[in-house]
């Protein structure tokens, strides 16, 4: 199973700024000082061994993920990721650069890279977390979803009002000027379904968070191999008896991505909005004693430092916690990430 970023801020698209652009060039420019950098092999040898925060970029699109295996395809949420995902299917955009970061979970398996669609008639599922605005606002802009064979199939916590939020938020001309309903594609809405939902080669459950509006996390199986994938959520209190479900929801999953929108302090500030922080989720994953974590849904105030200055407080916090001795990946999700498990 296969597991790529395409959108991973939260509440609404950040564009990079030149500050943020100047700032890195800067830092890198201060790491390459009394080096001999006078060939391409030397310069992307010294950018290889450079932290990440300085050679890549978290970015700004809102939320979208894409899940592949031998036999199924699946996406989470429609945010503003989902336009570059949509040219990639339909071969407009590039294959990942090789230096694109990958993350391998699969213990040495012999795992099979997933089979890309098929752009002349792609059939893609969609599993919708919820229909807060920053998950739904790449639909009108991909690319799919205007080719006459293609066959897009959505779930979510209520299939009626699904359709009814995308039809009211390309509602033409004044919303849109593309109504719903001139999509070429084929378009179906589904209540995901108590219990288990089987695609292929793959079983899914949800499980309902607490946020406003609420929201769906969703553990995706194949085999002895799953990923959790829970965005916006909210336990105001990481004990009780709800989040002992969710932990119990989330057992043993190999990756955990989970909203980690706010710092510690800012969750505190914002008590009731529905976001949770790197704390609060880290210890829900560790409870549920995941194999990897990844901080997703990332503050659109936060700029790539911050982000990643979180990500190392959390591994410290982490590390403090398990006496220097973890078993536990963390990560920050960022967009052209690809993981493997």
């Amino acid at each position: 199973m296969e597991i790529k970023f395409w959108g991973v801020r939260g509440s609404l698209p950040v564009p990079g700024s030149t500050s943020l652009l100047r700032d890195k060039v800067s830092r890198i420019l201060t790491a390459a000082q009394g080096l001999s950098l006078d060939d391409d092999l030397k310069i992307n040898e010294f950018l290889d061994v450079l932290p990440p925060h300085l050679t890549h970029l978290v970015g700004g699109n809102t939320s979208c993920v894409e899940v592949t295996s031998s036999r199924s395809h699946l996406i989470l949420d429609a945010g503003s990721g989902l336009k570059n995902l949509g040219l990639r299917i339909t071969d407009r955009l590039p294959l990942s650069p090789e230096n694109d970061p990958f993350m391998d979970l699969s213990r040495g398996r012999k795992c099979r890279r997933a089979a890309r669609p098929n752009p002349k008639a792609p059939k893609l599922t969609f599993l919708l977390s919820h229909t807060h605005w920053d998950h739904l606002q790449g639909l009108p802009f991909f690319a799919p979803a205007y080719m006459p064979d293609a066959d897009l199939t959505f779930y979510g916590q209520d299939g009626a009002w699904l359709e009814e939020a995308f039809r009211h938020q390309q509602r033409a001309p004044r919303m849109f000027p593309v109504a719903l309903k001139d999509m070429a594609a084929k378009l179906t809405y589904h209540n995901f379904p108590q219990g288990e939902l089987r695609l292929g080669d793959l079983a899914i459950t949800s499980f309902s968070l607490p946020h406003p509006g609420g929201c769906l996390a969703f553990r995706i199986k194949q085999g002895r191999r799953s990923v959790v994938y829970a965005t916006d959520y909210e336990f105001k209190n990481p004990d009780s008896p709800q989040a002992a479900d969710f932990v119990a929801f989330a057992k043993g999953a190999d990756l955990f991505i989970s909203d980690t929108q706010y710092t510690h302090l800012e969750s505190i500030a914002r008590e009731g909005w529905g976001h949770s922080s790197s704390i609060v989720a880290l210890s829900l994953a560790r409870r549920a004693k995941a194999r990897a974590f990844l901080l997703f849904h990332h503050e659109p105030e936060h700029s790539d430092a911050k982000l990643f200055e979180n990500l190392e407080k959390t591994r410290t916090y982490y590390h403090t916690l398990e006496g220097g001795r973890p078993s536990m990946r963390i990560e920050l999700a960022i967009e052209g990430l690809t993981v493997l498990i």
